[in-house]
């Protein structure tokens, strides 16, 4: 394994092993003709305490403003595996457990992920 990434794998992996009872699906794309969406969710799994989440993978240092934003839209995408919340998992590149943001379903977040997307489109001409 490449030395840049290694890091990041046994931080992720260290957490997998101490939270994931269950992957569900991992590493897929999703697609919302409605919207004009793509989503690739990285993970949906079911945790020690038996919830359902969306997670994805996060390699900054410090936590993104679009990252809730984010998060509504898989929540979203990811209806038929009835999540019920979603969570960024801050991999470090020291190898110690990453670390994860829980986010709680907000409209808010949901309304403007999706006021972007049509923004974007109707920029595109679309």
């Amino acid at each position: 394994m490449d030395n840049e990434i290694k890091g990041y794998v046994t931080s992720g992996r260290l957490w997998l092993d101490k939270y994931v009872v269950n992957v569900i699906v991992a590493e897929f794309e999703i697609i919302n003709g409605t919207h004009r969406i793509i989503g690739h969710i990285d993970l949906i799994c079911v945790l020690v305490d038996g919830s359902t989440v969306v997670v994805d993978w996060k390699t900054p240092v410090t936590e993104g403003k679009t990252w809730r934003l984010q998060l509504a839209g898989y929540l979203y995408l990811a209806q038929e595996y009835k999540p019920e919340r979603a969570m960024a998992l801050q991999l470090f590149k020291d190898g110690k457990m990453a670390r994860a943001i829980d986010y709680q379903s907000d409209p808010r977040d949901l309304a403007c992920f999706l006021s972007a997307a049509g923004v974007y489109h109707y920029i595109l001409g679309g």
